[in-house]
Order: C-alpha cells, then structure tokens, then sequence
C-alpha cells in the first residue's frame, strides 16, 4: 500500500496536467466552434431520411463543423493516450533503476567511485549499498530495516500498474466528456435524435443501450490497461539489455502488431454488428464481452512479461 501511494503521489504532477491540457484544448475547440456559429459558418442539415444503418444517418447529418469537430478530437484524445503512457513508462523505468536493475555488464556501475578506487579498502566495504547503508551499517544494535536496506529491492511492478489503471479510468471519464463537450455542440438536438432514434428503438428510449454502454466502457478502459501492460514489459525488457532504445523500440513494434492484429478482427465483428439497421443488442454484448476478455488476456499477459523481466538475475 505504500508503494502504491508513493507511486501516486509520483503520477499527480505529469497526470493533473496531462488531463488540464485536455480540458484547455476542449474548451478552445468549444470557443471555436461558437465563433463560427456566431458568423453563420456553422450550418445545420435538419433534412435526414430517417432509414438506413448509423453510420449512413451520420453521414446524412455531418456538416464541415462536425468533421473538424471529429479532427480535433482525435487529436485531443490521441495526445491524453500518448502522454498516458509516455509518463507511465518513464516513472516504471525511473523505479527499475532506483531498485538496481542495470544492463549485464554494468554491474560495477552500481557502486560508488569510492569503491571503484578503493576496492580493497576496509572502510569502503559498504560503498555498493545505498547511502543509508553506509551512513548506518548493520550492528547487533541497529538491525537493516525497511527504512534502511541493505540491497536494492524489486520493483513495485503492481503498484505502478495500480496507479496507471486509476488514472486510466480518469482517461476514459475524460475522453468521453471532451467527446460530448466538442462534437454536441456541432450538431443539433433534431439531429441527435435522429441517430439516436436508432439505438432504443423509440426516439429518446434508453431501452437496451444501458449494457452495451457500460460495456463500451469497460471495453474502452481495458484497452487502456491492455496498452499500458505491454509499455510496462517493454521497459522491463529494455532495463536489462546493453542496447536499451533498441530493445524497446523492437518490443513495442512486436507488440503493437500482435496486440493490433487481435484488434483488427475483433473490430470488424464489432462494428459489423453494430452498423445495422437492426441492432442484435444480446450478440453485440456478447461481442463487447469478448472484446473486454480479450483485452483483459493480452494485459495479464503483458504484466506477466514484465515480472519475468524484472525478476532476471
């Protein structure tokens, strides 16, 4: 529990302005938008057929707004998951040198240069220990202790993850709210419902979305999880190699293919499903299931990956 809130206390500065800037460009979209419906450059199309599949509905009411709204949003959403995990890798990488992970090779970087230049020195004999060590070293009357190691431990690999999985759940909180926040405000409430209508069956019915949202969620959130797994292996993989840019970059390259494969197909299905007139909402929960499992199975299997990693002598 301690490493968790120490890890979260780490995560507060780069996450809190992460998620402020997300909200400063979501609020200078909304600005733009309303500048423009303020000079009569945002139109509105109230004309739709009221047949076809959702995606054929959408492209009926999509004015020029509404796709830049798409654009900017992309690119809101892509720079949180981008920062995300950069700042989730860097604090895993920080935390595996401040435990003594160095590439093989470089043991002897691990001592001080006292113990470098003095190998044989009786008074150096403590150099290759932390400096709570050597400014206390073990005696019958003062045991090592926690606050006190006499050796680098292993990493909190759960802990960090922990930490990383709470701010990915604040992520998806905020991807959704830049979402509604940008993209509502280019369409109007005749349009809404029009699309909407589909979903429930009866316009304004929330009958038989409730699950499948919840589910989106999840599905979201665990994809996230998934993505932050196979960066925290990665960083492990590299930690113990010569050549750390290298290694990581092939790992992450390996796992993105593999990882993006899965989700190739689990998105053809998905969106076939979805992208109907008629939706199958018990098969497309179903499939939304199988989504969040399968995410959840590439993420136990990146964390897994990432303690063999750290755990090699």
């Amino acid at each position: 529990m301690k490493s968790f809130r120490s890890s979260l206390k780490d995560s507060l500065p780069a996450s809190i302005a992460t998620f402020a800037c997300a909200i400063v460009m979501a609020l200078l979209s909304s600005l733009a938008f309303g500048l423009l419906e303020g000079r009569g450059a945002l139109p509105y199309v109230y004309a739709t057929s009221g047949t076809g599949t959702i995606l054929e509905q959408m492209c009926e009411i999509f004015t020029g707004p509404s796709v830049v709204a798409f654009v900017a949003i992309g690119g809101i959403i892509g720079g949180v998951v981008a920062a995300l995990f950069g700042a989730a890798g860097w604090r895993f990488a920080k935390s595996l040198v401040g435990c003594g992970l160095k590439p093989p090779g470089h043991q002897a970087s691990a001592a001080s240069p006292s113990a470098q230049n003095h190998p044989a020195s009786p008074g150096h004999q403590a150099s290759a220990a932390s400096p709570s060590a050597q400014t206390h070293p073990a005696s019958p009357g003062r045991p090592a202790s926690p606050g006190h190691p006499a050796s680098p431990g292993r990493p909190a690999l759960m802990a960090q993850f922990a930490v990383f999985a709470l701010w990915a759940a604040v992520a998806v909180v905020i991807i959704i709210g830049v979402f509604a926040f940008v993209f509502l405000a280019t369409i109007s409430d005749v349009q809404l419902a029009s699309v909407t209508s589909k979903l429930g069956g009866k316009p304004g019915s929330s009958s038989g979305v409730v699950v499948p949202a919840i589910l989106t969620l999840l599905m979201l959130w665990t994809l996230l999880l998934e993505g932050g797994s196979l960066v925290f292996a990665a960083v492990s993989a590299a930690s113990r190699s010569r050549k750390k840019a290298l290694v990581l970059a092939v790992f992450l390259i390996a796992a993105t293919a593999l990882s993006g494969t899965l989700m190739v197909f689990l998105s053809v299905e998905l969106f076939s499903r979805f992208n109907v007139v008629e939706i199958d909402y018990s098969l497309l929960n179903g499939l939304l299931g199988i989504c969040v499992a399968a995410n959840l199975v590439v993420m136990a299997g990146g964390l897994c990956l990432g303690r063999l990693f750290t755990s090699r002598k």
